[in-house]
């Protein structure tokens, strides 16, 4: 492969760890956002005033959020697309080449796709057509079986794909390249623990 194909192929491979953990960071500010419930309706009804998308500034970071969640998708899908056509590549700064193939590669892909899906569900009926969501909004779109099932669901897979994303950057880029067993249970206790909480999250907004 030619040198200056390879670099480009590399700087959309960091381009990909780089939106990644942006996604990654976003999702944890939200999630402690949506846990406002724990105290109560109005608690929450406070934090997603502040987010009223007449505001020019959140009308700024919400069009940046998505247009990154594109970008990382449509990269994820090149690269997955690459690896089917088994077309040679080689990535100098990668110190981990078994990852490709592997299961953890395949849970990170799928994951992605069904992120993918769920997440233009989820934006389409939770945040189209209103500037201001109120708990009690939450709580009548959560009565729709169909809605509720598909929250849960992009909640795991969410999870999944950003537990796998986190252990790919630690691992493949040689930061905990030996230390993979301690590294997949340290990333598990936090996911299950952090998956449970998301979990209850969605029931106290329910019951709001």
């Amino acid at each position: 492969m030619k040198k200056g194909k390879t670099q480009g192929q590399t700087i959309l491979y960091l381009m990909q760890t780089v939106t990644g953990l942006f996604l990654v960071s976003f999702l944890f500010v939200h999630f402690l956002g949506v846990s406002t419930i724990w105290g109560g309706s109005g608690s929450f009804d406070w934090y997603t005033a502040h987010l009223d998308k007449n505001n020019f500034f959140i009308k700024v970071v919400v069009f940046l959020i998505f247009g990154i969640f594109l970008a990382h998708a449509a990269n994820g899908f090149r690269i997955a697309y690459n690896y089917f056509l088994k077309t040679p590549k080689v990535y100098k700064y990668l110190l981990d080449t078994n990852y490709r193939g592997s299961w953890t590669w395949y849970a990170h892909f799928l994951s992605g796709i069904c992120v993918f899906a769920l997440g233009i569900i989820h934006l389409r009926i939770a945040c189209w057509g209103h500037n201001v969501t109120t708990a009690t909004m939450v709580a009548g779109h959560l009565q729709n079986g169909f809605y509720f099932g598909s929250l849960i669901a992009l909640l795991v897979f969410t999870f999944i794909h950003s537990l796998c994303g986190i252990r790919s950057v630690l691992i493949k880029y040689g930061i905990l390249l030996r230390k993979r067993g301690i590294v997949n249970l340290i990333l598990i206790a936090i996911g299950a623990n952090i998956l449970s909480f998301g979990i209850l999250n969605i029931f106290l907004l329910l019951w709001a």
